[in-house]
């Protein structure tokens, strides 16, 4: 299962209870030309009970490929 990058806003940047947009960029690094393989995807971030607090400065998000159209759930793994 590969992954992509997310770096991280600055601290204050989100507060409680708001919604964000995000934009992704997610690349077959399998593909022969990736500069050409690639997709772009928006998610929705939800912040309701309190500020984010990212304790990394870099997230990998997983999106296996046998998720259904419209899931709604990530794996956020810091290194």
């Amino acid at each position: 299962m590969e992954g992509g990058i997310i770096t991280k806003a600055p601290i204050g940047s989100f507060q409680a209870s708001q919604q964000f947009r995000l934009s992704v960029r997610v690349t077959d690094l399998n593909a022969e030309v990736t500069a050409t393989s690639y997709a772009d995807m928006q998610l929705f971030v939800y912040v309701s009970f309190q500020p984010v607090a990212f304790p990394g400065s870099e997230f990998k998000v997983y999106f296996p490929e046998a998720s259904p159209v419209g899931t709604r759930q990530a794996l956020l793994q810091t290194y």
